[in-house]
């Protein structure tokens, strides 16, 4: 073996021009493969950095609409019956102010939850201790524990830390422990700064349809995820049957904690973009074996010698795998190498700016196996021909070998076939993507995105207590951020249409029969001032807007959007039809008095649960979590001046996300952007491959027939029609290749539309353009070919016969 491999390497080494381009040719393909499944590995496949982290699962609750709900504090209690769980702990995500004297406030990240989270989590303080379950009654759980991050950036790694006290929302809170670095796991919770314990308020804790808390389990050892499952559903069709205003209809899903934060939508893009990216390896080996194919018909004359001078077929088809596997070797290091600098770019725009992806051993093996299949898929074709090698014909053939061979032809033009074939799935992929994405920004959202800021503020319940104390800054709020130069009008609202939320309840029709439990109409709900609509530019389609001068005795109005309208009360006018929250006692009935232009989220591309809204006065309910939106001219110039007119009225309140709507925007459709540039560069790639391969083929047809283009041309053929000849070769291949192609990319284009239901459907013009520039660039690869064989000099090519 070593001595083939001498000989190989030997062999590569007299021919620069082929191993450079066969390197490179499995470099891309195996390069962007791996920077690929780099993204899948670090998102979906690698372990959560925690002690048996495969016995750590998220629950959620799930509906008709969706599996991925929230839950409220009862059912999880009753879900932490099962015997599959060792351990059951709800928390929330959540963000702080932090206000050091003298300083401007400024927001930690962190999260609320129960006593036995770091139990749950496998990981303890390494300075300090954890909060109890005491620590989570009110008045007592003004405590912390702080991220090791944290720890190195506010406190410089001091050790004496434990017992320092700091002013968090307004609140003194002592600092009880610091966590080790591996506690954060920036995929999972973000940038983390700190843990509080979960409130036990008394408004809360006992109602089943407050659904607010996220939730993860540590299974019990020896319990697998199925089990979990089948426990937990057990457990909730019980809660279904016990309690059948709040949780008819609703179950409840175990799922892996890794990944758990990205949506389906999410999920099935990352998937997706390895999936098309093996369509690029896939030509890169077909492109290789067509260069060996070439390779093996110029050495035909050399292989039949050393066969008849006594080398085995063994020995020959060993040496032509060799070659193969150590093309494919060269490429895989040059494929990793490449990987290595498409994941530095991928990662800040992934994961953030101090993240990357992670190069471990799944990465590693993905590389081995895939240069292991690049060798054997690259080198079958080669290795087959000189199995089967007729040597006295080898001997016979002329120095440039038997490039008459009609199955090794066969065999190429297989291949280009199959090259075309793939780089038409890429391209209707990459058009899907790309036009879709035009479509969908260059449709009416029902609201305007330009002119627009926004910024997010929670007030803290310490301080402000009461509705009367949230509605008093709502107020201030609205009258400062006004006053500011530029301004033109400002509104304050609990969700705004950037993305989807958790806010979708179910509600009753008034005058109907109420629906099965499980099966009522579900709407998302938001709060807002009477300015949101005009600030957004919703316009009104019916009616009027509720006042904010409402009180929290006066009747509930509320504002519906058309679908709603339409859904609920179809040919007539929804104006004094009321509507109630199901499975509560607290909420009155609501009666619209309005209805505006149905505003769709801006940043989602995947199935929402539903299109039904409808929006509450915030003066009636004054919630402390809320978004202030601003228009103006220059909204980019308002961010430093909100900024301080907030400071101003609360120095302890930092505003979140502050920023033009347009930046917000953007950044919502982030990953699928980067996506569509990502399979756009995959077609292009896998296009270009093509091409080279196609080159290749026609070249060899034009060096096979240079004599009978000689004879056509001696005997008075115009240069035209052997140019046409050659060209209809090239189209032939191509055309066969974008037939096989076609029904692929249709179903592709099919499954795309179902998982993306928020990109325009099915794209036949996309299509029809990828066939055309298909055609386009392959047509083009044929012509130097082609204007080669109008060029030959008939006495020459004779001659050379």
């Amino acid at each position: 073996m070593s001595a083939s491999l001498l000989l190989t390497t030997r062999s590569l080494l007299k021919s620069p021009g082929f191993t450079l381009t066969a390197i490179a040719t499995l470099a891309l393909g195996i390069g962007v493969n791996t920077a690929m499944f780099s993204v899948v590995n670090t998102l979906l496949l690698r372990p959560a950095p925690y002690p048996q982290p495969e016995r750590i699962v998220r629950l959620f609750r799930t509906t008709a609409e969706a599996r991925d709900w929230t839950l409220s504090l009862p059912d999880l209690r009753d879900a932490a019956t099962s015997d599959a769980f060792a351990t059951v702990t709800p928390f929330q995500w959540w963000s702080f102010s932090l206000a050091e004297p003298g300083q401007p406030a400024e927001l930690l990240n962190g999260a609320i939850a129960a006593a036995n989270l770091f139990e749950t989590l496998g990981v303890q303080p390494f300075l300090g201790r954890g909060f109890t379950a005491e620590e989570q009654q009110p008045g007592r759980d003004r405590v912390a524990v702080i991220s090791y991050e944290c720890w190195q950036r506010h406190f410089g790694g001091d050790r004496a830390v434990i017992g320092r006290v700091l002013r968090i929302d307004g609140q003194s809170v002592e600092i009880i422990g610091v966590m080790p670095a591996r506690a954060e796991y920036p995929l999972f919770w973000g940038k983390l700064d700190l843990w509080r314990p979960l409130p036990l308020t008394n408004d809360w804790r006992e109602s089943r349809d407050v659904r607010w808390l996220n939730a993860i389990a540590r299974l019990k050892p020896g319990v697998s995820p199925t089990q979990a499952q089948a426990s937990t559903t057990a457990i909730a069709s019980r809660l279904a049957h016990d309690f059948p205003g709040t949780n008819a209809g609703q179950g409840m899903a175990v799922v892996p904690l890794v990944g758990s934060e990205l949506n389906a939508a999410h999920r099935a893009l990352t998937w997706l973009t390895l999936g098309l990216s093996g369509f690029v390896l896939l030509i890169a080996c077909a492109n290789l074996g067509n260069l060996q194919l070439a390779r093996h018909a110029a050495r035909v004359r050399d292989l039949a010698v050393r066969a008849a001078l006594g080398a085995s077929r063994a020995h020959l088809v060993r040496e032509a795998l060799v070659e193969s596997l150590l093309l494919a070797a060269a490429g895989g290091v040059a494929g990793l190498l490449l990987a290595w600098n498409l994941m530095a770019v991928l990662a800040p725009q992934m994961l953030g700016p101090a993240e990357a992806f992670a190069l471990d051993h799944r990465v590693i093996g993905f590389v081995a196996l895939a240069t292991l299949a690049a060798g054997l898929v690259s080198g079958c074709a080669p290795a087959w021909f000189t199995a089967r090698a007729d040597v006295n014909a080898g001997l016979k053939s002329d120095g440039r070998g038997t490039t008459g061979d009609r199955s090794r032809q066969r065999v190429r033009q297989a291949l280009i076939v199959s090259q075309v074939a793939f780089s038409l799935v890429l391209l209707a992929g990459s058009s899907f993507f790309l036009r879709g994405l035009q479509r969908f920004l260059a449709q009416d959202p029902g609201w305007r995105i330009e002119g627009l800021a926004k910024g997010t503020m929670t007030l803290p319940d310490t301080v402000y207590r009461d509705d009367a104390s949230r509605h008093a800054f709502h107020e201030r709020v609205l009258e400062r951020v006004g006053r500011l130069p530029g301004v033109e009008s400002a509104a304050l609202a609990t969700e705004i249409p950037l993305q989807e939320t958790n806010s979708a309840r179910a509600f009753e029709v008034e005058g109907r029969p109420a629906p099965p439990p499980g099966h009522e109409p579900i709407a998302y709900g938001s709060n807002v001032t009477a300015g949101y609509f005009s600030t957004l530019g919703i316009k009104l389609v019916e009616g009027r807007i509720f006042s904010d001068r409402a009180g929290p005795d006066d009747p509930r109005q509320i504002v519906v959007n058309e679908s709603m309208a339409r859904q609920l009360w179809p040919g007539q006018s929804a104006i004094g039809k009321r509507i109630r929250d199901t499975g509560t006692v607290w909420h009155p009935w609501l009666e619209v008095v309005g209805v505006v232009r149905d505003a769709s989220f801006a940043g989602s591309f995947g199935a929402v649960p539903t299109r039904l809204q409808y929006y509450m006065s915030l003066a009636q309910n004054p919630w402390g979590y809320f978004t202030l939106v601003v228009r103006s001219a220059a909204p980019a110039a308002l961010v430093e001046p909100i900024r301080r007119a907030i400071g101003e009225l609360d120095s302890d309140l930092p505003v979140v996300g502050l920023m033009p709507m347009q930046d917000a925007v953007v950044g919502a459709q982030q990953e699928f952007r980067l996506a569509n540039k990502l399979l756009v560069a995959f077609a292009a790639l896998g296009l270009g491959l093509a091409a080279i391969g196609l080159y290749g083929v026609i070249s060899a047809f034009v060096v096979q027939r240079t004599r009978e283009f000689g004879i056509r041309l001696a005997l008075g053929a115009p240069p035209q029609n052997v140019l046409l000849m050659v060209l209809g070769r090239g189209a032939g291949l191509t055309v066969i290749g974008a037939a096989a192609g076609l029904g692929c990319a249709v179903a592709l284009l099919r499954v795309l539309s179902s998982l993306f239901p928020g990109l325009p459907g099915e794209d036949w013009v996309g299509v029809a353009g990828a066939v055309v520039v298909l055609l386009a660039v392959t047509l083009a690869a044929c012509w130097l070919p082609a204007r080669r064989a109008t060029k030959v000099d008939p006495m020459v090519a004779l001659r050379a016969e």
